[in-house]
C-alpha cells in the first residue's frame, strides 16, 4: 500500500479472491495535450514513450498524479502555452500498481522499477512528497 495514495484507492470487491488486494489499484489522474490524450484514448498508455515531452524525473515510464491540478500542468506543450480559459482534457485512469517502490530521490536514467529484496522488480515507482521526505 501507497500511503500518500489512500484517498484515491479503489476499495477491495468481495468475490475477486485473497490476491485482490495486491492489485493496489487506485483511481488517479494524467495530463496530456489534447492529441496526445487522444492517441492514449485510442491505443492506451504507452511507458515506452514517458519523458518525452516533459522530461522524466523518475526515468522511462507513465506519469500519474492524486492532484488533477498537477495532471493538467502537463495539458499543453511548455513552448506553446495555452491561453488561461483554453479547453484542456485530463484522463482518470483506474491503475493497478501492484507492489510499489517509494523513492525519495530523482530517478532519471530508470528504465524500469528497482529490484526489491526478492531479487524481483518491483512493478511501479511512487513518488513521496517534501513534506514527507520526499522529492515531489
Amino acid at each position: 500500500p501507497v500511503p500518500a495514495l489512500s484517498p484515491a484507492k479503489v476499495p477491495v470487491v468481495s468475490g475477486f479472491g485473497p490476491s485482490a488486494e495486491k492489485f493496489n489499484e487506485h483511481f488517479l489522474f494524467h495530463g496530456a495535450p489534447a492529441g496526445i490524450v487522444k492517441e492514449i484514448c485510442r491505443g492506451g498508455f504507452d511507458p515506452r514513450r514517458g519523458g518525452e515531452g516533459a522530461g522524466k524525473l523518475f526515468g522511462i515510464a507513465t506519469y500519474f498524479t492524486t492532484t488533477a491540478s498537477k495532471s493538467d500542468i502537463y495539458t499543453e506543450q511548455f513552448t506553446a502555452r495555452l491561453s488561461k480559459g483554453a479547453f484542456r482534457q485530463i484522463i482518470i485512469a483506474r491503475a493497478l500498481l501492484g507492489e510499489a517502490f517509494r523513492t525519495a530521490s530523482a530517478m532519471q536514467k530508470s528504465t524500469r522499477p528497482p529490484d526489491g529484496p526478492d531479487g524481483r522488480p518491483y512493478d511501479c515507482v511512487w513518488a513521496d512528497v517534501r513534506e514527507n521526505g520526499g522529492i515531489v
